[in-house]
């Protein structure tokens, strides 16, 4: 939570993850694709960044988690390119 999550709240400004789909993958494994929306309290630019999230589940537990995002976007929006 610290690692990701936390360091958005502190970039960004009225930050919301819009899921749009979440799949049931083998081995206890859930994907959720969707939308980051935020805007970048440095720059005031705003995204609109598609991302994936890939959960490991064990007894119920989360026990993994690996991000993919459009990193280009966030990255032009923090620089203001």
């Amino acid at each position: 939570m610290q690692g990701v999550f936390a360091r958005l709240a502190g970039e960004w400004d009225g930050c919301t993850l819009l899921v749009q789909q979440v799949l049931s993958v083998e081995g206890g494994r859930v994907l959720a694709t969707g939308r980051y929306r935020a805007t970048c309290k440095a720059t005031g630019d705003t995204i609109g960044a598609q991302f994936a999230h890939l959960w490991q589940f064990h007894d119920g537990r989360a026990v993994d988690f690996q991000q993919y995002a459009d990193t280009a976007q966030v990255s032009a929006a923090m620089h203001h390119c």
